[in-house]
């Protein structure tokens, strides 16, 4: 709606020293306007707008790459899944967790728990990275006079842990949010891709429809000029047909050219298969409709 009022709006000038009803008549013939000019073109619409998705799926997923490459740990994106959902669960719930543990026990926690992780796997993961988390963990309790290192079965180290909701893997929220951010812009170019798959197969039925309309119609009238305006309506309509499954096959596969009877007795096949879209010949004519009204 706003691309149409967006064009509507350069009438405004004109209309509003008009009465009523020529004002209505004006807008009426835009509004024609407008809707040819879209439905000539709508092959090269609907392209470009697949390939802005298109472009849009490859940016979210170097954003994608990118957040797996600096997080401190190991990620996937179903880990950023897991983010996400936990984000939307925390955005519908009525109260929001209050964090009253104070930073230091925090980072110490989360050392402890590095610390336990390591110290239960193998002899050489944990001989990997045993100085720097033992360091850390020696600076924490010297500063804050810890005597005794704290134990996974003290109350001490679980009742911060479940004040804080404390995520194992680590990460920041600044990275959480980038990768967020990238899924949800790679989700929504998916969906936009599968809606223009569909809007270019209903584009296709509707020109199918209209051709079995047409044909229809020249087998049921006896007169010659009817007949040949309908005849030469066909022509347009084969030609604009055979452009649209030529433009959207290489994206749909299930849209393959079909038989063209009318405009292959008009044209031979090399004429044909040598059409080019031209949007300068539709603007012509609609110039010189502008001119006659």
């Amino acid at each position: 709606m706003e691309r149409l009022w967006s064009f509507l709006r350069r009438f405004a000038r004109v209309t509003k020293e008009m009465t009523p009803s020529h004002r209505l008549d004006l807008l009426t013939d835009a509004l024609l306007h407008y809707g040819r000019r879209k439905s000539t073109d709508l092959e090269m619409q609907l392209l470009q707008r697949l390939d802005r998705a298109e472009k849009i799926s490859i940016l979210a997923q170097e954003d994608i790459s990118s957040v797996i490459r600096d997080a401190p740990v190991l990620v996937s994106e179903g880990d950023m899944e897991k983010w996400k959902k936990r984000e939307m669960e925390l955005a519908h719930q009525k109260q929001r967790p209050i964090n009253t543990v104070c930073k230091w026990k925090r980072d110490y926690i989360i050392q402890l728990i590095q610390f336990y992780k390591f110290k239960s796997g193998t002899r050489e993961s944990y001989m990997e990275c045993e100085t720097e988390i033992e360091d850390s963990l020696l600076n924490i309790e010297k500063k804050h006079r810890i005597g005794r290192r704290w134990q996974e079965s003290d109350s001490d180290f679980h009742l911060p842990l479940k004040m804080l909701t404390i995520e194992e893997d680590n990460v920041s929220r600044t990275l959480k949010r980038r990768g967020i951010d990238a899924l949800h812009m790679k989700t929504r170019a998916a969906e936009e891709k599968r809606m223009l798959y569909q809007e270019m197969r209903t584009v296709i039925e509707h020109l199918h429809q209209q051709h079995a309309f047409l044909c229809s119609a020249i087998k049921d009238t006896d007169q010659p000029g009817a007949k040949a305006a309908l005849t030469q309506r066909l022509h347009q309509l084969e030609r604009k047909r055979y452009q649209a499954t030529v433009m959207f096959h290489p994206h749909v596969p299930d849209i393959v050219p079909v038989d063209n009877s009318y405009l292959c007795q008009a044209l031979p096949m090399s004429s044909i298969q040598t059409l080019v879209y031209n949007d300068d010949g539709d603007n012509e004519d609609d110039t010189e409709d502008d001119h006659d009204n």
